[in-house]
């Protein structure tokens, strides 16, 4: 279930970045061919930019990664400044699989959150590169209150992005300490009552069988 939501993810991230990527070409290349195509043809276009924008998904996926992993790395060290404290050892020790879909859940939110900004950003380049070399004379005297009007509405989506980017992040980090600190303190609770019943322990080791 979680592969079919990291691939549907992988290709709404990529069908974003499919967007700017044609904004980019068609502001230099002549796109008055495309539709002229049969309607079948354009199909097969559609379903090979599909083809595409998975692959491509998991490109910007990593690209946002890198690109936020200043901010990140200072995200985890606030809240888990402890070396060897990470996501993979948690869920090892808790084995809780609700846990590990709440986890999941929240990587998808930061994963969507990060490439949406990214991608926001390169569709803002291209939407306003696309406006000023195809639409200068549809637009005429107000093409710069049309390029204004871009640029405000793509810095909207993009600080909307890394806001929910920078949230979801420190909710995710937040979370694994928690996790940690109910892992310890589970354990502090079963020494505890080990020292208080020793009794226990004892009786547990008669009633062991020998090895012959």
């Amino acid at each position: 279930m979680r592969t079919t939501a990291l691939v549907v993810e992988h290709l709404a991230i990529g069908i974003q970045a499919t967007i700017w990527i044609l904004l980019f070409l068609f502001s230099f290349w002549n796109y008055d061919w495309l539709f002229s195509l049969a309607p079948f043809h354009q199909i097969l276009f559609l379903l090979l930019a599909f083809a595409i924008a998975y692959p491509l998904g998991i490109s910007i996926d990593e690209f946002s990664d890198t690109l936020l992993n200043c901010w990140s790395e200072r995200i985890r060290i606030k809240h888990l400044p402890e070396n060897g404290r990470n996501t993979f050892n948690l869920l090892v020790a808790l084995k809780d699989p609700s846990t590990s879909q709440y986890f999941q859940y929240l990587r998808g939110r930061i994963r969507m959150s990060r490439s949406t900004a990214v991608n926001a950003l390169f569709t803002t380049i291209g939407a306003v590169i696309f406006t000023k070399q195809r639409l200068d004379n549809i637009f005429g005297a107000s093409l710069m209150s049309a390029i204004i009007w871009e640029i405000a509405v793509g810095a909207v989506i993009i600080s909307l992005s890394l806001f929910t980017w920078w949230r979801v992040s420190n909710t995710f980090r937040k979370r694994v300490r928690q996790g940690y600190d109910a892992v310890q303190l589970s354990r502090t609770q079963d020494m505890d009552s080990s020292t208080q019943n020793p009794s226990r322990s004892v009786k547990r080791a008669k009633t062991r069988p020998h090895a012959p």
